[in-house]
């Protein structure tokens, strides 16, 4: 066979990764979230610093408070054993996912603590923090897609006269 007849050369193969830009060209609504959300992130760069703040903060406590509880059998996401695993763990437990792989060792040991550690981060950032945050990405894609609307209607009465 010959070169140009392999499986890996053909059109179809190599347009693979170019798909992404090909359905950017053909929607229109996906050029406007395409262009919205580099914006909308430079509008919550705020919100997003006092998430990643709030994470640092627990994620010190955590360490000084669960150090060394955590084994193998719990798993290697559910650590406090640093600071950049205890990071970790937190963002894990801020989507609210593997809960009990990282409450319970902490729970065995140390009960009240625990509950007040990660309910408080729970409380706080589940429902203030990220709340907020998407509270800010849904007002700054509307304000964006506003801002495009008015252009929209600028261009075409300039088009008119």
């Amino acid at each position: 066979p010959s070169p140009s007849s392999s499986p890996s050369s053909s059109p179809s193969l190599l347009s693979l990764p170019l798909r992404p830009v090909f359905l950017l060209l053909a929607s229109r609504q996906m050029r406007i979230v395409a262009v919205s959300v580099p914006s909308t992130l430079a509008l919550l760069w705020e919100i997003l610093l006092s998430v990643v703040l709030f994470i640092i903060v627990y994620a010190i406590i955590g360490t000084r408070l669960f150090h060394g509880l955590y084994d193998e059998d719990w798993g290697d996401e559910a650590r406090f054993d640093s600071f950049s695993s205890s990071s970790v763990s937190l963002f894990i437990l801020l989507t609210t996912e593997n809960y009990p792989t990282i409450l319970y060792p902490a729970y065995e040991i140390y009960p009240t603590q625990a509950i007040i550690f990660f309910w408080s981060f729970l409380l706080i950032g589940g429902t203030l923090m990220l709340s907020t945050l998407l509270g800010g990405v849904v007002e700054a894609y509307r304000d964006i897609i506003a801002m495009q609307a008015m252009l929209e209607h600028r261009t075409e009465i300039e088009g008119i006269t």
